[in-house]
């Protein structure tokens, strides 16, 4: 009966967004440059068509460096328990377009990282101090560490029409990204909402592959190293006796006279056993679609078993207003959110409000608000900034 009720819902959300009959909006897998600046291009969103930051436009430069500093601090409180994280990142992301051509174009693509809880809990005990199963949106490491996020090489043949890319990946970046919620940088805290909702897959070496049909349709996949033996790059380890996680998506925004953004992608996984870790399976859909320029609804579903993260089931839905007081860089979002862990289940609600300070920081305040399986109330206001430089 739950199938079908999501199945139902899928079907709603399909028909409420084209019953719009009305983006243009390119269906190549995302782009960290083009999701910064699109975050303050349309945050903007001037009458003339201008925006204040188009010294920003990575996406246009045949070199392309963004650095960021971010922090975000979450205080927590439970009935009479609390706790709070207090983490930061600070990070590098490069783009070369190394040959770029009709026929052929060569990208490079590089993101580097370093994290360090400042101070209070790691989201896991954090959410254990809240007698919560569902994990808050912050770094993992308990202290200082460094990643490297990816890096690959990106190839285009036939005008853009088939991408192959080879390196080390970041395995759901590519896969459940959308403008509005895809990266907690960004958009919401939670991880059910703005991040990786079930699925326990790291960065590793590997292969992605994508053909686009239309500016509106793609489909695509890729296999990893399920099982690197380093968190750099390790392609040896790729050939020999290793496990993989498989990952197969359909990739649709919904055309618009209107340019509404609409981004839609429905992703199915599966990993192999090893002797470290168990097989898994399952799928995850996310959904973006603006009714106006400035109202977007958003959506995640996903749904896992045998290796999961923190949850069986992870489903959201929320919207984001664009200027909802008219200043450059404002955006509010909320959304709810249920969890479950083994017919156990959670509810939440997600809020956040973000504003510019400068063109370049970006300032954020947060609330969550989750009924947790303990039938507890948990309550976790949090301030969030961002830096890019």
């Amino acid at each position: 009966m739950k199938k079908y009720r999501l199945i139902l819902l899928l079907l709603v959300w399909y028909q409420i967004s084209y019953a719009q009959n009305d983006t243009t909006h390119i269906i190549q897998k995302p782009n960290v440059f083009e999701a910064i600046e699109s975050s303050r291009i349309s945050s903007e969103n001037t009458k003339s068509g201008k925006t204040n930051f188009e010294h920003w436009s990575y996406s246009t430069k045949p070199h392309a460096i963004v650095g960021y500093l971010g922090s975000i601090f979450q205080g927590g409180f439970s009935n009479e328990k609390s706790s709070s994280n207090w983490h930061y990142d600070i990070g590098a992301i490069y783009r070369g377009k190394l040959i770029n051509s009709k026929a052929y174009k060569l990208n490079i693509h590089a993101w580097v990282e370093h994290t360090n809880l400042l101070g209070g809990s790691a989201p896991k005990k954090f959410a254990k101090d809240l007698q919560m199963f569902s994990v808050t949106n912050a770094s993992d490491a308990s202290n200082a560490s460094f990643s490297l996020e990816y890096l690959h090489i990106e190839n285009f043949f036939f005008d853009g029409f088939w991408d192959v890319s080879v390196g080390k990946l970041e395995p759901l970046f590519y896969m459940t990204f959308a403008d509005y919620s895809g990266w907690d940088k960004l958009t919401f805290f939670s991880k059910t909402t703005a991040s990786d909702p079930v699925p326990d897959m790291d960065g590793a070496f590997g292969f992605y592959t994508e053909l686009n049909f239309s500016d509106h349709i793609s489909i695509g996949g890729q296999i990893i190293d399920d099982n690197p033996r380093n968190e750099y790059l390790d392609p040896a380890n790729f050939f020999l006796n290793t496990s993989y996680a498989y990952q197969g998506f359909v990739r649709v925004s919904i055309p618009s006279q209107k340019k509404l953004y609409s981004s839609h992608v429905f992703d199915v996984y599966s990993y192999e056993s090893s002797s470290e870790k168990s097989s898994g399976n399952g799928w995850i859909y996310v959904g973006n679609q603006g009714l106006t320029k400035r109202f977007i609804l958003t959506m995640k579903l996903s749904n896992g078993q045998g290796r999961i993260l923190s949850y069986n089931g992870a489903y959201s839905a929320g919207i984001v207003l664009l200027r909802p007081f008219n200043r450059a860089g404002e955006q509010f979002g909320a959304a709810l959110q249920i969890n479950e862990l083994k017919e156990q289940y959670e509810y939440g609600i997600d809020s956040y409000y973000k504003f510019f300070l400068f063109e370049w920081i970006t300032a954020s305040v947060n609330t969550q608000l989750y009924y947790t399986k303990n039938k507890k109330l948990a309550f976790i206001p949090g301030v969030r900034v961002m830096m890019t430089y």
